[in-house]
């Protein structure tokens, strides 16, 4: 008794569980065979450019009554990169927001600049772990988020290495599963994420049937 999605991107409509939107930004298939896609912010010259993939609201995490699994793969889209004036950041996990920084969320961040940190919000209060991982052009990551049934543990890994458990901060809210990147500078640069597959896989306390 659980639910859970698969997409590989390998045709140019999705499945049903997770769309794209954009402000701005583009969602192109790099290479249908192989099934990745680039998220951009696009060129446009103003700030909060971004693309994003999400999961349905229907389909949402309420963290505390079932165990829950994300994989997914990312990897930096091109050289130019968020930076000390090239400004925005790359999340992806569960969140209540899908458009910004969530109220509530976990999810790993690249914010102006290459490191990965790994996030939990409760009610816009983060526990913050830097993973000493960092992103570099074309390098695929593979980044796993485990929450444990009874909501309060979570364990990120990077890599299959686990690089952070976190005990606090960790929400009790609604969340969905999103990945996001903007750029916030006013700038016609585009900043590029490439994304491979998402994985979810939600098993609930109390089964769905019995």
């Amino acid at each position: 008794a659980y639910w859970e999605f698969f997409e590989h991107f390998m045709s140019t409509t999705l499945s049903g569980n997770l769309a794209w939107a954009v402000t701005g930004g583009t969602n192109t298939l790099v290479n249908s065979g192989f099934g990745i896609v680039a998220m951009s912010t696009g060129t446009s010259a103003v700030a909060n450019q971004q693309s994003r993939l999400n999961q349905a609201a229907t389909n949402a995490v309420t963290n505390g009554t079932a165990a829950a699994r994300a994989i997914f793969r990312f990897a930096q889209g091109g050289v130019t990169w968020f930076d000390a004036t090239l400004t925005g950041a790359l999340r992806c996990g569960w969140g209540d927001s899908t458009t910004g920084e969530s109220a509530n969320g976990i999810y790993f961040r690249v914010q102006d600049g290459q490191g990965i940190d790994f996030v939990t919000r409760a009610s816009n209060i983060e526990t913050l772990t830097s993973t000493g991982v960092s992103f570099a052009n074309g390098v695929f990551r593979n980044m796993e988020i485990l929450i444990n049934s009874a909501g309060n543990q979570v364990t990120a890994k990077i890599d299959g290495t686990t690089v952070a458990t976190h005990t606090t901060n960790v929400p009790t809210a609604r969340l969905i599963f999103f990945s996001h990147i903007n750029r916030t500078s006013t700038t016609g640069t585009a900043v590029n994420a490439n994304l491979d597959l998402v994985y979810s896989r939600i098993t609930p306390n109390t089964p769905f049937f019995s």
